[in-house]
């Protein structure tokens, strides 16, 4: 059969014409040709599968940036700069939530959004840094959310990925209402100055490789409180992370806080290989579960862990308590009580108290894996009990021996 010649002359311009390729839209403070002098000036002509990459990091970009609209997009500060690139917001309310002012946000059809290599922080009078409530998926690698003069670093009830992503200051750091998996992975939380740093209502959220939670002058650390009934029961999983405190006063590491008084939600509570600081040794509590958890109840595990200078691990303020189911296992207690007394199941494996002389690795001193002569390193069966944070390694005080 013949091809009409119609069609052949439409085979000839699709090969001449191949199809676009996404585009890179650079952004400097002193533009040229083809570059663009905002974010928000290169985010009006980008579309579908393009990437923003802010080349100048000589001063912040002042503007709020809101993506929408753009899916398998990527904003990201040039590779290398030091400092990277920063985005500062100017105190400007959000178009999804007009109550709250924020430097960053993104919704409407922006699956696969990627944000990298860059600084994102309040400007004045902002609320939040990054208000990821909108829209599930993004990933952010390598980004540090400065919430100074602000509430929140994050606030989140979506599905959303932080990789090596640092959160500085605010008040209540982070918050995560329901939904999720809210994923960090080798994250650093400091600084948190209000009640809680890390704050979940509801859904689940996960720390693992080696992230490092803390918070500064706050009642706890991490807070696990169930909001609406409808948001889900709070679930947080802690792998390989370090739990700790930069203030010396009494305060909790964990916090499992009552909510709704007649919410039925379930908290939980899972670590693993975790170290657990605190920085006084008679009075400080390193999970306290609140007295009004009566209707719903709290699921404990903690395993292959180490608590440090923490004297109850876990307390309940009050007789009118729902015991917690909390079991525990593989773990090492060195100037704190051994055990989640009196409030546990212990696992099949005895749980080690160390003497003060024993070893514990503490150079530097947010590392506080055991020694692999310690006592409780030589008690190790099968799978690698009492390992902390980083595991059982050498003894060594200049030695950093790798991660699993």
């Amino acid at each position: 059969m013949k091809l009409g010649s119609q069609f052949i002359v439409g085979l000839a311009l699709a090969a001449s014409c191949p199809l676009a390729s996404a585009a890179l839209l650079e952004v400097t403070k002193s533009p040229g040709p083809g570059q663009y002098g905002t974010v928000n000036a290169a985010l009006t002509v980008a579309t579908n599968g393009d990437t923003v990459e802010i080349i100048d990091n000589s001063l912040p970009f002042v503007e709020q940036v809101i993506i929408q609209n753009k899916n398998n997009f990527i904003l990201r500060g040039k590779a290398g700069l030091s400092p990277q690139p920063t985005i500062q917001g100017t105190g400007t309310a959000s178009p999804f939530d007009a109550g709250l002012k924020v430097a960053f946000s993104y919704n409407n059809a922006v699956d696969n959004l990627l944000v990298q290599d860059l600084i994102i922080k309040a400007g004045t009078g902002d609320d939040v840094v990054c208000d990821a409530r909108f829209w599930n998926g993004a990933t952010f690698t390598n980004v540090t959310f400065d919430a100074t003069g602000a509430n929140n670093a994050l606030r989140s009830q979506v599905a959303s990925t932080f990789n090596s992503c640092t959160f500085l200051n605010g008040m209540y750091q982070i918050e995560h209402y329901f939904g999720g998996p809210i994923v960090f992975h080798g994250c650093t939380m400091t600084g948190a100055t209000g009640t809680w740093g890390f704050y979940i209502r509801g859904g689940s959220a996960t720390f693992d490789q080696d992230c490092f939670l803390s918070a500064k002058n706050s009642a706890a650390t991490i807070a696990i409180e169930p909001g609406a009934s409808d948001w889900g029961d709070p679930s947080i999983s802690l792998t390989k992370c370090i739990v700790t405190h930069e203030d010396t006063t009494e305060h909790k590491l964990i916090m499992i806080w009552n909510g709704n008084t007649n919410e039925t939600q379930m908290r939980r509570l899972n670590a693993d290989q975790c170290d657990f600081v605190g920085q006084w040794a008679t009075t400080a509590r390193g999970i306290e579960v609140d007295s009004g958890v009566r209707n719903g109840g709290t699921q404990l595990s903690i395993q292959n862990s180490i608590w440090w200078n923490a004297f109850v691990q876990v307390y309940q303020i009050a007789a009118d308590k729902v015991t917690p189911a909390a079991f525990e296992d593989y773990n090492v207690f060195k100037e704190a009580p051994a055990g989640l007394d009196p409030y546990y199941t212990a696992g099949p494996h005895d749980t080690v108290n160390l003497a003060p002389a024993d070893l514990l690795y503490v150079s530097p001193p947010t590392d506080y894996r055991v020694f692999s002569d310690s006592v409780a390193a030589t008690m190790k069966t099968g799978a690698t009990p009492y390992s902390g944070s980083k595991g059982v390694g050498p003894h060594s005080a200049v030695d950093f021996w790798p991660l699993y």
